[in-house]
């Protein structure tokens, strides 16, 4: 595939870490790795055109999303229409996990019907570079700050979540609460070093937490995607499509539960206006995987929610730093205290 390459941001990128990292300021070279991969994919051949990168997303020391739009080179090459994909470049160790995780995925019945994830393309272990289809649609995210057809968006995300955790996968990395609070102390203390009030506070919660031992009554360690929120469905006609398993583990599932829950909970403090609307919503997706759930268990979705927002009040305090960013890991961490002044045993 002849092309010519453009990348956008790419100046905000520079991290040894990510040996791909390289190829955004080598376009050239950049356009050669992508035409190979796509040359001994299923897409082989298919078309040729020029590519536009625009840099999605970077976290430091791990990995960095791009958005590739492919267009035709020039008129009658076969072409007839613009390509998009998803390009992601992990640190050593990551991408082949996370290209397996889709592959076994789709083998599991999520490749196809009205709930699937996003389609692997092709892997580079060199680069440690992945290729994936970009999914159709609006994120749920976007459709929810509308206003329209909540219970209808509710009812899908709890439906695609059934999908997902009865799939019957067991492979897959082992997750478990004590690796859990672990990490959540961790991101406590960065917290504390740049703001200190919330942080103290932080400490006081996971202690609560800490002290009420493992999560109450049995589960069984089943497939979870552990990072999922709105803006990781995507909804396209009536076929919803899950993104980003990076954090994809075997664990309890009901902690995808509890973490969208709080996702919804940090939508409404970011949009105020949308706030009654995203607590209905949040009731109502409650509700619809309760239903059909073989065993839920309220407890233990309030002891997850409490630890998604102080994993959150960490996120805008110290990954994110949005404008309002002090407010924000407040209000995080006082719904965490709420939430962990209930029993949840």
């Amino acid at each position: 595939m002849e092309t010519g390459v453009s990348v956008g941001g790419y100046e905000l990128v520079r991290d040894p870490e990510i040996p791909a990292a390289r190829l955004l300021r080598q376009p050239k070279q950049l356009g050669e790795v992508f035409s190979s991969l796509l040359a001994n994919s299923f897409l082989a051949n298919s078309f040729g055109g020029n590519l536009h990168v625009r840099i999605r997303r970077y976290l430091p020391g791990k990995r960095c999303v791009a958005a590739v739009d492919v267009t035709p080179a020039r008129a009658g090459n076969g072409a007839s229409e613009r390509r998009r994909f998803i390009i992601k470049l992990y640190a050593p160790g990551k991408g082949a996990e996370a290209f397996a995780t889709l592959q076994n995925l789709r083998s599991h019945g999520l490749s196809s019907g009205r709930f699937t994830v996003c389609r692997p393309i092709a892997y580079d272990p060199t680069w440690h570079l992945v290729i994936l289809e970009r999914a159709h649609g609006e994120s749920l995210g976007s459709r929810l700050l509308m206003g329209k057809n909540a219970e209808q968006y509710a009812d899908g995300a709890a439906r695609w979540l059934h999908a997902l955790h009865n799939c019957g996968l067991t492979e897959g990395r082992r997750y478990d609460f004590g690796r859990h609070l672990h990490t959540l102390g961790s991101q406590g203390r960065r917290l504390a070093e740049v703001f200190p009030e919330p942080g103290r506070q932080y400490r006081d919660v996971l202690q609560r937490i800490e002290k009420q031992g493992r999560p109450p009554s049995r589960w069984t360690p089943a497939p979870t995607h552990r990072d999922f929120t709105p803006e990781h469905l995507y909804w396209h006609d009536d076929q919803l499509t899950g993104l980003d398993f990076d954090e994809f583990c075997q664990y309890d599932p009901l902690f995808d539960v509890g973490h969208f829950m709080a996702h919804l909970r940090l939508m409404s403090l970011r949009h105020p206006g949308a706030a009654p609307g995203l607590n209905h919503v949040a009731q109502r997706f409650q509700a619809a995987y309760e239903a059909g759930a073989e065993n839920y268990s309220p407890p233990r979705v309030r002891l997850y929610q409490a630890m998604t927002y102080l994993k959150l009040a960490y996120v805008v305090g110290v990954v994110e730093r949005p404008g309002n960013w002090r407010g924000l890991a407040t209000a995080l961490v006082h719904e965490a205290d709420q939430l962990a002044g209930e029993d949840v045993t």
